[in-house]
């Protein structure tokens, strides 16, 4: 009896301290008095990765909200919204739900998140992000302000690039160091287009193996995939067809014989497509005798 007794204790004692390690609590505070009696909303991300879901809703009183659970699943983007909210409030804040102490801020001058390892990180980076954004947005207005002002619009242009380029650098780097987590994997799925085929071929082994079947970052994958079998040097995908005439043809039939290929795709509803075709036909005109 004794030993069973100590059996039952230790795996409380176990199931306890599990639970203690994958456990959260977010503490929010808001305006004190303002929002008492609302409710607040925490969301997560639909299995579409673009809606979002409730799943925990809680009270304001004294200026305060309280969510607790487990987060067992390692750093989840989640999201926080109060019910009732003035304008300035009604964008959805994000935080990350991890195991800690998370401390949440709302108020309609700039909502900040904080207590835990991601948090810091991911609040850090979108207060880069703001900041990169808010100075490209200023330099896309006063170009619009002289837009006869060559000079100044050259200038202005080199500047909006830079500003972009340190974005896409500020992104990589928060995406390089999250990529094995859901926050990382989501960040990616939003700014795929920003990075490099190098840069997504050293992302695409680190991502989850329950995160590559969203459907966001499977079609990402499918393309990084795409562009590495037709980067140069590789092997051409043989496409065939059939002729005008009505007979068999190959892509093979004239490519990997030792000699340059030039493939032209066009419709016949595509005006730039039969603008080109001047083009083609003295390309054909110079090459055609050089084999």
């Amino acid at each position: 009896m004794k030993k069973t007794i100590l059996l039952l204790l230790g795996i409380t004692l176990l199931v306890a301290s599990c639970a203690e390690k994958t456990s959260f609590t977010i503490t929010g505070k808001l305006p004190s008095g303002a929002y008492d009696g609302q409710q607040v909303y925490l969301q997560t991300l639909a299995d579409n990765w673009k809606d979002r879901v409730n799943i925990d809703t809680a009270n304001v009183v004294d200026g305060q909200f309280v969510f607790k659970g487990l987060a067992q699943e390692g750093p989840m983007l989640h999201f926080i919204l109060l019910d009732d909210a003035p304008e300035k409030m009604q964008m959805p804040v994000g935080v990350v739900v991890e195991p800690g102490e998370i401390a949440v801020s709302l108020n309609d001058s700039a909502s900040t998140v904080s207590g835990t390892p991601t948090n810091d990180s991911y609040q850090s980076f979108v207060g880069q992000v703001q900041s990169l954004s808010n100075e490209m947005n200023k330099l896309f207005e006063k170009a619009k302000e002289d837009e006869g002002n060559k000079e100044l619009q050259a200038e202005l242009e080199k500047q909006y690039n830079e500003k972009d380029k340190q974005l896409t650098s500020v992104t990589y780097g928060f995406v390089k160091a999250n990529i094995s987590n859901q926050v990382g994997a989501y960040l990616l799925s939003r700014n795929y287009y920003r990075f490099s085929l190098e840069q997504m071929e050293e992302f695409k082994p680190q991502i989850k193996t329950e995160v590559k079947t969203n459907e966001r970052i499977s079609k990402i994958e499918a393309s990084v995939n795409a562009q590495l079998a037709t980067t140069v040097g590789k092997q051409f995908t043989d496409i065939k067809g059939k002729t005008p005439e009505g007979t068999d043809s190959a892509l093979s039939d004239f490519a990997g014989k030792g000699k340059y290929v030039l493939v032209d795709f066009w419709a016949s509803w595509c005006p730039p497509c039969r603008a080109e075709m001047p083009n083609l036909v003295e390309a054909y005109k110079q090459y055609k005798d050089k084999g």
